[in-house]
């Protein structure tokens, strides 16, 4: 929402353009501000752009920028237009990442990096302003990490994907420590990037980067011991993701016997799903016992 002194009127108009012609306008939003609140009363977007990137009305939600100018009259209207508008950023950047456009994707989180970190200058004690930059780097780190896929920059792309997810756990660690489901998150992340880095590391550093993982490792699985069925999803990341470094490292002790700790820990976990049990499995088949 954005807070007012005083009541507008808004109108918001989208226009689309591709290779075929000129779609004039799309979409329209209808509002006004009335007791301090912005209220949404219609929104329209044409049929014709439907997948043509317009479904969400991301021309119309951009022009947001427009209204942000006028709502920051004092740091509390600021903030509140900046937090509205990093979270549209990051649905935005969602959007993107679900049609392969990374780069655009990486845009938008950077866009919403920024705003967030307006918002850390304002009140750099606000735990709730240091969560949503964590978030926003764990956006960062996945965009890169995709892009390192499809492009031959990957060392690059892979570094700055495991610094931006870095930071992510840091800022976790800091304000909720490892046994939360936002920091295991993180590292499952975090480590996809270290695994990718580490097929391209001499043997030397493939051992520093597995000893890395390792410890954050150990961390996701004292948090899933516990028995949270909403954390599944990211156990059967973290078991498949210590398989995968056993696949890359094959003769390291350190290594071979944290994933046999892995396969007691999770076996005892009752209410594992089929998908970690399926992950354990495999897991057992490169392990040495």
């Amino acid at each position: 929402y954005w807070d007012r002194n005083f009541n507008e009127d808004i109108t918001l108009y989208g226009k689309l353009s591709d290779a075929f012609g000129d779609n004039g306008v799309v979409s329209v939003v209808i509002g006004d501000i009335s007791d301090g609140v912005c209220n949404i009363d219609l929104w329209l977007m044409s049929c014709r752009v439907l997948k043509k990137n317009m479904e969400y009305a991301l021309k119309c939600i951009s022009k947001c920028d427009e209204l942000a100018a006028r709502a920051s009259e004092n740091e509390e209207e600021a903030n509140n237009t900046r937090i509205l508008l990093s979270k549209l950023d990051g649905e935005i950047a969602a959007y993107y990442i679900k049609n392969k456009e990374y780069k655009n994707a990486l845009e938008r989180h950077m866009r919403a990096l920024r705003e967030r970190e307006q918002l850390i200058e304002s009140d750099p004690g606000n735990d709730l302003y240091r969560s949503m930059i964590a978030f926003t780097y764990r956006g960062i780190g996945t965009d890169y990490y995709y892009m390192s896929l499809l492009d031959d920059n990957k060392a690059n792309y892979l570094r700055l994907s495991y610094e931006n997810h870095c930071k992510s756990v840091e800022i976790f660690n800091e304000l909720y420590g490892p046994s939360r489901l936002e920091t295991v998150t993180s590292v499952n992340r975090m480590v996809g990037a270290i695994i990718e880095l580490m097929k391209y590391a001499d043997p030397n550093k493939q051992n520093e980067f597995a000893m890395n993982a390792k410890g954050y490792l150990s961390d996701n699985f004292n948090f899933y011991s516990c028995g949270d069925s909403s954390a599944n999803r990211e156990m059967a990341d973290s078991i498949k993701k210590v398989r995968e470094i056993c696949c890359i490292i094959e003769k390291n002790d350190a290594v071979n016997e944290f994933a046999k700790e892995v396969i007691e820990t999770v076996g005892a976990i009752t209410n594992a799903d089929e998908q970690c049990k399926s992950e354990l499995e495999l897991l057992r088949k490169v392990v040495c016992f």
